[in-house]
C-alpha cells in the first residue's frame, strides 16, 4: 500500500490530519518542513512509497507552490 505524505508546519493540524487519515486505514508519513520532504524522496525507494502528498501552502522556507515545483 502506498502512503500518505503529509507536510505542514503546524504540528497540531498536522497531527489531526494524521490521525484521521491512519482512523481510515491509510498509512500515514508527516514531515514539517518541504526541505525534509525532498531529502526523503531522493532517497533510494523514497519515492516509490509514496503515493499522495498533501501540502501546506504557506511554510516559512519553502510555500507549497515551491515545494511542488521542487518536487515535479
Amino acid at each position: 500500500m502506498k502512503q500518505v505524505l503529509l507536510i505542514d508546519d503546524n504540528v497540531l493540524q498536522l497531527r489531526t490530519r494524521e490521525v484521521v487519515l491512519r482512523g481510515a486505514g491509510l498509512q500515514v508519513s508527516i514531515a514539517t518542513t518541504a526541505e525534509s520532504v525532498l531529502a526523503l524522496l531522493r532517497a533510494v525507494g523514497g519515492r516509490s512509497a509514496i503515493g499522495v502528498v498533501v501540502t501546506d501552502h504557506i511554510m516559512p522556507e519553502v510555500s507549497g507552490a515551491e515545494f511542488v515545483r521542487r518536487l515535479r
